[in-house]
């Protein structure tokens, strides 16, 4: 039977920088895509490597990006006149099957009238995926050539659409390979980025949502116990097990109370070079 459909194109962007525990298992579950392009700036270990054994496209960057928003508008703008379509994937992250039917799809133009599509992004904590505690988000993964780019932003990229949004379920899991210690490391990097941004919101801003504004204006301390609270009890955290509750305390309670010290102090500069403040 004839198609009747034009076949799109759609590139793989993965942007790394000291990805060497996670690039092979990344690489390894993409092997069926045909146009995957690695985005590296700055590795120091055996990221290149590693990834030398498939047969991927590596783009180096040698100057430093301002944002981690730069470096992915700079992939975009890389792909975007070759192809129709870019997906992005972190090296620390698992596709489902679901993805990769939407890959198909894609390829076969069925989602021709929008400019970007979302996805469910699930997170793992320490070996284990969270179903519980309000932890899913949709996120923009698919776009559209030349539809889309990433908003300069101290932390949580906002996605500028030129554009239709399609929403969809089907899934990417954050699944990090790395021990506790490297996750209090990077998220006493994240509290400086979020202490900025809290900085910046003052007292109340329109363009971000009730709950947020909420927190915000909420007493410093105060407000982290009751987000725990929130998240354990009211969005059933605890049916996660051990992991839910080691999630809640080490997200809701020592992050944020992180953020909070910061605020307090005064303590959001940033230290050692800028690549700490592109939280790869």
């Amino acid at each position: 039977m004839k198609k009747n459909y034009k076949l799109v194109n759609v590139a793989i962007l993965i942007p790394t920088c000291n990805e060497e525990i996670h690039i092979n298992r990344c690489l390894s579950q993409l092997k069926v895509f045909p146009s995957v392009y690695i985005l590296d700036t700055d590795s120091t270990d055996k990221t290149i490597d590693l990834i030398k054994s498939y047969n991927v496209n590596l783009i180096q960057h040698e100057k430093k990006f301002r944002s981690f928003a730069q470096k992915l508008n700079y992939g975009l703008n890389f792909l975007y006149d070759n192809y129709d379509w870019v997906f992005i994937i972190h090296a620390d992250e698992l596709i489902t099957s679901s993805i990769k039917d939407l890959i198909k799809k894609l390829k076969e133009n069925k989602y021709k009238s929008y400019s970007a599509i979302s996805v469910k992004r699930k997170l793992s904590f320490l070996g284990k995926v969270m179903n519980y505690g309000g932890n899913t988000t949709d996120q923009l993964r698919f776009f559209k050539a030349k539809c889309a780019f990433y908003k300069d932003s101290e932390i949580d990229e906002k996605v500028e659409l030129y554009g239709k949004n399609l929403k969809t379920s089907c899934e990417i899991i954050d699944y990090p390979l790395n021990n506790y210690s490297v996750w209090i490391d990077k998220h006493s990097v994240y509290s400086i980025n979020q202490a900025r941004k809290s900085k910046k919101l003052g007292f109340k801003n329109p363009n971000i949502g009730f709950i947020q504004n909420l927190y915000e204006k909420s007493p410093l301390f105060l407000r982290c116990m009751i987000l725990f609270l929130f998240k354990y009890l009211i969005c059933l955290g605890f049916l996660d097990g051990k992991s839910g509750l080691a999630y809640c305390v080490s997200h809701n309670l020592i992050y944020r109370l992180m953020v909070d010290v910061r605020l307090l102090t005064g303590d959001t500069k940033y230290q050692n070079n800028i690549k700490h403040k592109i939280l790869e």
